[in-house]
């Protein structure tokens, strides 16, 4: 019985989703497969990710992050959505704050994502070689549509990296 409700549960939950939606977050999780071709990362004042084949939609960053963006700027061609991850500490919070830019294209209708960008709070404490190892890393990790989450096994990633 509770196996039965479990599949009624997810049939539904995936008839709220659109297939396409799917198709979209398996598609970009690909590209990772083949990141060289895929993506251009750099490492400066921020971290940024720039897509050479853009396939997630404003929708779609909107549905699997579970919010609406702190910020949202729009253009005829172009939208930046601007996600503020803030410290829970109280005084001085925004100083610890760190925005998550993410910028989209118009294609066909549809605003598409193209580069995503981190500030350079969190960009002291990223390396090159440690998104290459991630990176690589997201190839092969589990989507799960339904929480929403992604989990990778980062178990061999090189501890000089971190």
């Amino acid at each position: 019985m509770l196996r039965t409700l479990y599949w009624l549960l997810a049939l539904t939950l995936m008839a709220q989703l659109s297939g396409c939606l799917l198709n979209r977050v398996y598609a970009f999780k690909e590209q990772f497969c083949d990141y060289q071709s895929n993506f251009t990362f750099v490492v400066d004042d921020g971290v940024s990710m720039h897509m050479h084949h853009p396939v997630l939609r404003d929708t779609d960053v909107i549905w699997l992050l579970g919010a609406s963006p702190t910020f949202r700027t729009e253009g005829t061609e172009t939208l930046e959505m601007v996600y503020v991850v803030e410290k829970d500490i109280g005084e001085n919070a925004a100083e610890y704050a760190i925005p998550l830019h993410l910028e989209f294209q118009q294609k066909n209708g549809q605003m598409l994502l193209r580069a995503g960008i981190i500030d350079k709070n969190l960009s002291a404490m990223i390396t090159p070689g440690l998104i290459r190892e991630t990176v690589a890393h997201a190839c092969t990790a589990q989507a799960r549509m339904v929480s929403r989450s992604v989990h990778f096994d980062l178990h061999d990633l090189d501890p000089d990296d971190i």
